[in-house]
């Protein structure tokens, strides 16, 4: 496991980690110390996994899409949670793209921003990254998986 800090004594990220970005299995951390994101990274950030409120309760449990345009990757499906930890939603996720900023979450109602206020602020591996793996020979995550 690899990690990076935001300084020389709060983490910010450990996990697996491909050109110094989260890639694979891994965990972003809250400055608090508590988990904001665990599961699996990919281009963009988080593609399966928990997000968390920074209070520690789960936000959403699921699977997120890979937003191929401006933004980052959002909600797909999986179950929604309020900040006290209560079940608000479970199913598919529905998300309005638009031509300039970021996704917004239409179903369920009240998921507010795709990305919290007091989120991490991490480099995520992108699409560039993914471009020099496949130059280099190296293997994309869902063949790693056997996918």
């Amino acid at each position: 496991m690899e990690k990076i800090y935001l300084t020389d004594t709060i983490l910010l990220y450990e996990g697996e980690m491909m050109f110094g970005k989260p890639y694979g299995y891994g965990k972003v951390y809250y400055s608090t110390g508590r988990v904001y994101q665990e599961g699996i990274f990919d281009v963009k950030g988080l593609v399966e996994g928990k997000e968390y409120y920074p209070n520690g309760n789960v936000r959403f449990e699921g699977k997120y899409q890979i937003c191929s345009g401006y933004g980052p990757n959002y909600p797909d499906k999986g179950k929604v949670y309020n900040e006290s930890g209560e079940l608000i939603y479970d199913g598919e996720v529905v998300c309005r793209l638009g031509g300039v900023g970021y996704p917004t979450v239409v179903e369920p109602e009240g998921y507010g921003p795709v990305v919290q206020k007091k989120h991490p602020n991490i480099q995520y591996f992108m699409w560039e990254d993914r471009d020099r793996m496949n130059e280099e020979g190296g293997q994309r995550y869902e063949e790693m998986k056997g996918e």
